[in-house]
This record gives C-alpha cells, sequence and structure tokens, in this order.
C-alpha cells in the first residue's frame, strides 16, 4: 500500500479497514479463483488498477515511518504533559488542605471550655 501498488486480499479484519473506499480488492478466503479473477480485471484495465494504486498510496502516506513517529511523540508528549499537570495538581491539593488544616481545626465544633464558647457565651 506504502509502495502504491494495486492491492488483492482476503478480507481480514485490517484489510477490509485499509482497503475500503477502492483502495484494494478483497476476495473469500481460501478461493484462488477469485483471486486469478481480480489480478486478471487489475491487469486488464489500466486505468482502474493506477486510480486504486494512487488511492492506495495517498491513503498510506498517514502511515509512512515519520508520521507514525510523530503521532506516537505527540502522544507521549500529551501523556507526559497530562502526568506533570496532574503531579502539580496533587501538590498544590496537597499543600492547601494543609495550609487550611490550622483553620479548620481551630473552626471546628467547640468543646466546653473552649475559648471561642467562653466569648459567644459571654
Amino acid at each position: 500500500m506504502g509502495a502504491g501498488k494495486a492491492i488483492i486480499s482476503t478480507p481480514y479484519w485490517h484489510a477490509a479497514e485499509l482497503l475500503a473506499g477502492g483502495r484494494g480488492v478483497l476476495v473469500p478466503f481460501e478461493d484462488s479463483d477469485a483471486i486469478a479473477t481480480a489480478a486478471t480485471k487489475l491487469l486488464d484495465n489500466e486505468m482502474a488498477r493506477k486510480a486504486m494504486s494512487r488511492r492506495a498510496y495517498l491513503y498510506a502516506r498517514e502511515m509512512v515511518w515519520n508520521k507514525a513517529a510523530e503521532s506516537y511523540m505527540s502522544t507521549f508528549v500529551r501523556a507526559r504533559s497530562d502526568r506533570i499537570a496532574s503531579t502539580a495538581y496533587r501538590v498544590l491539593e496537597s499543600e492547601y488542605i494543609e495550609s487550611i488544616k490550622p483553620v479548620v481545626t481551630h473552626h471546628a465544633s467547640p468543646v466546653l471550655g473552649d475559648r471561642a464558647t467562653r466569648v459567644s457565651a459571654a
């Protein structure tokens, strides 16, 4: 496909996906007559063969190594950014919780004899 050649394949899942849209020909499993018929049709019809080859080649441009590498790097960068952001959030969250603990503890329900209770009762 990446070389821009006409393709004949059995309809296993990946081939069915790749060859959809006229990018190749699917033939039944274990059917040598169907393979021969498809090959003969492609060999006899140069215009159809070249059109199929062109569609396959253009579709495969997104699968060449440098595009695949860019996709992987983008995924790695996104995963790293998400992890950094998540870690930063947890750090900020824990720092915030630690900073408000004295306030929360101080303003918790007063017990008898607590200074806040004496002041409010006065």
